[in-house]
C-alpha cells in the first residue's frame, strides 16, 4: 500500500472514533489532524472537510453492510428469509454497526446533522436496491409476493429510511429526558413500518420482519448506553 493510501486509512480510522467517542457536530478537523497523527496540510490533500470525511466513512460503511448481508444470502432458505434479511441489514440499527449508529442517532434528529444522516441512507439504499429488487423479483416469480408497482425496490427503501428517522426520534427523546425507552413504542412502530412493507409487496400478513423484539431491546440498551 502506497504511503498516501495509509495516511488517508489512518485519517478515517482516527476520524471514525472522534466522531464515535465526541460526536460529529462537535468534532473539528483540527481534532481530527491531532488523532491521526498528520499535518494540517496534510489532511487536507486527502479531503476538503468534515463532510467529505463522514460521507466516504458513510459509504464503506453501506459497502459493507451489503456485502455482509449478501454473503448471507447463500444461507436463508426462501424468498421470504432473504427478504428479511435485507429489510433487516438495511434498516441501520444492528449490532454490526452499533458505535456507527449511536453517532447518528443525534445527527438524525437535528437540522444541521440530518443531511449527513440522510447521506448515510442513500449510500445504504444505493448498495442494497439492486440486491432488493432481484430478491423481490424471485419472489414474484416464486408466487411467494404478488406485488405488481413498479419500482417497488426504492419504495421499501425510501420507507425504511422514514423509519430509522422515526426510530431515532424516539430514542433520542428518551435519551434527551433521561428516561427508558418505551420498547413498545417502538415494537407499535416497527409493526406499522413492517405492514406497510407487506402492503406494498402484497406478502403474507405477518411474514415480514424488520427487527425482533430481541434486537429492538438490545438496540436500545446499546443506543442509551
Amino acid at each position: 500500500m502506497r504511503k498516501g493510501d495509509e495516511t488517508k486509512r489512518e485519517i478515517l480510522r482516527a476520524a471514525e472514533q472522534l466522531f464515535c467517542q465526541k460526536g460529529y457536530e462537535a468534532a473539528s478537523m483540527q481534532e481530527i489532524v491531532r488523532a491521526a497523527g498528520v499535518s494540517k496540510g496534510g489532511i487536507y490533500h486527502h479531503f476538503a472537510s468534515k463532510e467529505e470525511i463522514m460521507t466516504l466513512l458513510s459509504h464503506q460503511h453501506a459497502r459493507e453492510s451489503a456485502e455482509r448481508a449478501e454473503a448471507q444470502l447463500a444461507d436463508a432458505p426462501d424468498d421470504l428469509a432473504r427478504l428479511n434479511l435485507l429489510l433487516s441489514a438495511c434498516l441501520p440499527m444492528r449490532d454490526e454497526d452499533a458505535a456507527f449508529t449511536a453517532m447518528l442517532l443525534p445527527m438524525a434528529t437535528s437540522p444541521e446533522g440530518r443531511a449527513m444522516a440522510l447521506t448515510y441512507l442513500d449510500a445504504l439504499s444505493d448498495r442494497f436496491h439492486p440486491l432488493l429488487e432481484q430478491t423481490i423479483a424471485q419472489g414474484v416469480q416464486s408466487g411467494t409476493l404478488f406485488t405488481e408497482i413498479r419500482g417497488v425496490a426504492g419504495i421499501v427503501l425510501h420507507l425504511l429510511g422514514d423509519c430509522f428517522f422515526d426510530l431515532a426520534a424516539q430514542l433520542m427523546q428518551a435519551k434527551n429526558d433521561k428516561q427508558p425507552c418505551d420498547l413498545s413504542a417502538l415494537v407499535d412502530l416497527l409493526t406499522r413500518y413492517r405492514r406497510a412493507v407487506e402492503v406494498l409487496l402484497n406478502a403474507p400478513f405477518g411474514s415480514v420482519t424488520l427487527l425482533t423484539l430481541e434486537d429492538v431491546e438490545s438496540m436500545a440498551q446499546r443506543l442509551l448506553a
